[in-house]
């Protein structure tokens, strides 16, 4: 249930608008910025999801099942439902965008193409609506599709506001982004049996992309356990040369056990 605050066209009728007139709207749904209402402050787990879930649902046909047809969790996701010749969608949910396409100094190309494909992608989409803990927490060249934001103040209740840019004429080059407040709402919760479908189908997508990052993450700080001691053993080991270091070699069994793992050596060094 919304309330329209001014005369500006509401959310849903710039949605209709899309749908009607082969536009693209680009909107994000966030928790942790406060605009005009007072808002717990809280990144996660305050209803994004489950307001993006319900407006799918109205403007799916009022289907769960297409529902989660047309929601994505990853990049490769949203790039196959904007396939050119594809059937066009009233609407496409990207979740946890931060997760995927976060913001970075240096924006991984992919992510940049996808961003270009998106604004050429009306013969496919009418909406786009993501979710992000806040807009600053996405890749830039996302963030600045977003026409719309949808900020949940607290589970329950959200505002809408619209992005608009008008000319700097000082500054030709560089426009004014201004925000426009448009109107206000409640939601209810996902009902039980949606909301535990959301739990698996979300805990499958994180599985996708899971193994990717920790890879990223233990390359990017490798961890060598201690290993508890075990029985000593004497063995003659071969000493080569790798660049600049003398290495120490050791047989396939015992290197295979011992890779990875912080060992006390003792070596017999012949006298002179």
């Amino acid at each position: 249930m919304s309330q329209q605050i001014n005369s500006v066209p509401s959310f849903g009728e710039r949605i209709a608008d899309a749908i009607e007139h082969n536009f693209l709207i680009v909107g994000l749904i966030t928790s942790q910025t406060q605009a005009k209402r007072q808002t717990l402050n809280l990144p996660f787990g305050v209803g994004k999801t489950s307001l993006a879930f319900w407006l799918s649902y109205g403007l799916n046909g009022y289907n769960w099942d297409t529902v989660f047809e047309r929601a994505a969790y990853n990049p490769v996701a949203v790039d196959r439902m904007l396939q050119p010749g594809t059937n066009r969608r009233n609407i496409a949910i990207w979740d946890d965008v931060q997760m995927t396409a976060p913001a970075e100094k240096t924006v991984p190309k992919p992510i940049i193409q996808l961003a270009g494909k998106i604004t050429t992608s009306r013969p496919q989409l009418a909406l786009l609506l993501m979710t992000a803990p806040n807009i600053n927490s996405i890749s830039a060249p996302l963030r600045r599709l977003v026409t719309f934001e949808i900020i949940v103040a607290e589970r329950g209740s959200y505002e809408i506001q619209q992005y608009r840019y008008t000319k700097n004429f000082e500054d030709p080059k560089n426009d004014y982004c201004k925000l426009y407040y448009i109107e206000e709402g409640s939601f209810p919760a996902l009902p039980a049996d949606i909301q535990d479908r959301y739990d698996v189908w979300r805990e499958k997508e994180k599985k996708k992309i899971s193994r990717s990052t920790s890879h990223n993450i233990e390359a990017y700080c490798p961890l060598y356990e201690e290993q508890p001691e075990g029985t000593k053993i004497e063995m003659k080991a071969t000493v080569r040369r790798s660049g600049s270091l003398y290495v120490v070699s050791v047989p396939r069994d015992y290197g295979e056990k011992l890779y990875n793992s912080k060992r006390e050596v003792s070596l017999v060094v012949p006298s002179q």
